[in-house]
């Protein structure tokens, strides 16, 4: 339950013989100090809970008791225990990883991470903001700084301020960047900014240049090239001296912010929502720094509006699934997921066999990203070990572009290890039907054919046959499939039988959505034993 005012947390303490005495917290920075935290005074006015905090021993912060009494959503309580916390550093190490290590509070909420953030940074006019924020940044290991762009509201969506707060987190786990407003509403809002302002001396303003640019300066003098492996490459400046690092929207040097911080190692999960926002060359310098990196999500939106690729979306993309094999950063990810990036045939190919070559990849996500027979034809590289596949193709509308039933079929049926596979929007059919029943992945548990031409009703009861961990079957969209008679064949029925509920087969439906669960795979998998003689 959340601390509050009146919650008594005495019945917590240990149970001693005597009464816990006020006296000194020791700080573990004093050599010889006694592991053992106690108490300040009891009316403290810092906040309502914190003379009970400063009562407990050290042993106690390890529990699961605080887990369940903290509540780190309400600023009372945040501001209370970082008030008894910084008084010790030993039961700050201790209370740390007991608070926040552990369900439910192993992922800081929406509401928390836009508390202690609104607290920590982004007011951060008072002297007394940066220690708090120090405490809080140790604590987080993820970081959904995408969920927060509304909360933070866009203009506080700075480089300045992303700067500020991942460097508040050593132990960042997992990261998600919003997506950026563009360049042309961020000029707009500057205006409108400085127009009701008074005027800066240029003095102040160049004094403050120099300091961005200080503050914003990378562990290496020069990014890695890309495009040009042949030729000479002088280097990228670091620290791009427009827009200003308080302008709104995010830059190149947001990723150089996190690339400092991930290489530590312990950043895994990378998010961005909009990747045209950033030069490739920067997207190479994080990944290049970020020897943890196991999942990335890259998704674009609009073009490009960086360097010698901006408005070409194919170059971007082939810069940037460069960027991925020249740092080895394709050869550590377990998890890949590409939303509307349009990469060329040659470097996809060379990304797919980078993938393939440390048999890493275990999930490959793809939406709205153009695939040519060819294209489909290099998931080969990956298809042995791959236990997720997604392919969702809504918005591309160029059918030359979108995955056919002869190429899917020809890598699906050396899929193995398949749990689940989702294929959206394609031209799929049957042949992907009969893919997976030859490959039989023992572990297959849905699969998702949406908008295909499906039509082999009996060849999905040998699906369900082949497969025996099938447990759902969505056929959303495939007007082949929705009253077929066949179905009648699938459960060994000489001709259809109503169902008591609607009065017709259960296939029978005009609505769109049409999924097999659990119980329908069950009984197909009977009536296919009873029908080829393998089952009672």
């Amino acid at each position: 339950m959340p601390v509050s005012a009146t919650t008594d947390l005495a019945a917590v303490t240990p149970t001693t013989s005597a009464p816990i005495k006020p006296a000194a917290v020791p700080d573990a920075s004093v050599p010889g100090a006694p592991p053992a935290a106690v108490a300040v005074p009891a009316a403290d006015p810092r906040g309502p809970v914190s003379s009970v905090l400063c009562t407990l021993p050290v042993t106690l912060w390890k529990s699961h008791i605080f887990t369940r009494c903290f509540d780190a959503t309400d600023r009372r309580d945040r501001t209370s225990l970082v008030a008894a916390l910084s008084a010790s550093r030993a039961m700050f190490a201790a209370a740390a990883p007991a608070l926040y290590a552990r369900p439910p509070l192993a992922r800081l909420s929406y509401q928390a991470t836009k508390k202690i953030f609104t607290d920590a940074v982004l007011k951060s006019d008072r002297p007394d903001r940066a220690p708090k924020g120090r405490h809080y940044g140790r604590m987080v290991r993820d970081l959904p700084l995408a969920e927060c762009v509304v909360e933070f509201a866009e203009k506080k969506m700075t480089d300045a301020n992303v700067h500020a707060i991942v460097s508040l987190c050593p132990d960042l786990e997992r990261l998600s960047l919003p997506f950026s407003r563009t360049v042309a509403e961020a000029n707009h809002a500057r205006r409108l900014s400085t127009a009701k302002k008074t005027p800066v001396p240029a003095a102040v303003q160049d004094a403050a240049a120099v300091a961005a640019a200080a503050a914003f300066k990378s562990p290496e003098p020069v990014l890695r090239s890309l495009g040009s492996p042949d030729a000479p490459n002088p280097g990228t400046p670091t620290a791009p001296p427009a827009p200003p690092a308080d302008a709104p929207g995010l830059t190149d040097r947001a990723l150089h912010s996190v690339a400092r911080v991930a290489g530590e190692g312990t950043l895994h999960t990378l998010v961005i929502d909009n990747v045209y926002d950033y030069s490739p060359a920067a997207v190479a310098h994080l990944v290049d720094h970020a020897p943890g990196l196991k999942r990335l999500e890259l998704q674009a939106r609009f073009a490009p509006r960086h360097g010698p690729a901006a408005g070409d979306k194919a170059r971007t993309g082939e810069l940037l699934a460069e960027a991925l094999v020249q740092g080895g950063a394709a050869g550590r990810l377990a998890y890949l997921s590409l939303t509307e990036i349009e990469i060329p045939l040659g470097a996809w190919g060379n990304l797919m066999l980078a993938i393939g070559a440390s048999a890493e990849l275990r999930s490959l996500h793809l939406s709205g990203v153009p695939l040519t027979p060819a294209a489909v034809g290099a998931l080969g590289a990956v298809a042995p070990f791959l236990e997720d596949l997604s392919i969702a193709m809504g918005c591309v509308t160029d059918p030359s572009v979108v995955p056919d039933d002869a190429a899917m079929a020809a890598v699906v049926v050396r899929m193995p290890h398949l749990r689940s596979i989702s294929l959206q929007q394609t031209v799929v059919g049957d042949g992907v039907v009969a893919a997976l029943v030859k490959a039989a992945p023992a572990n297959l548990a849905t699969v998702t054919l949406v908008e295909a031409n499906v039509s082999n009703v009996v060849a999905l009861g040998e699906l369900a046959a082949a497969c025996p961990k099938l447990g759902w079957m969505d056929l959303s969209g495939c007007p082949r499939v929705v009253n077929n008679r066949q179905w009648a064949k699938v459960f060994n029925l000489e001709e259809a039988v109503n169902d008591d509920e609607s009065g017709e087969p259960w296939w029978v439906s005009d609505d769109k959505e049409f999924t097999v669960g659990p119980r329908r795979i069950q009984e197909m998998r009977d009536c296919h034993a009873k029908r080829t003689g393998r089952g009672g």
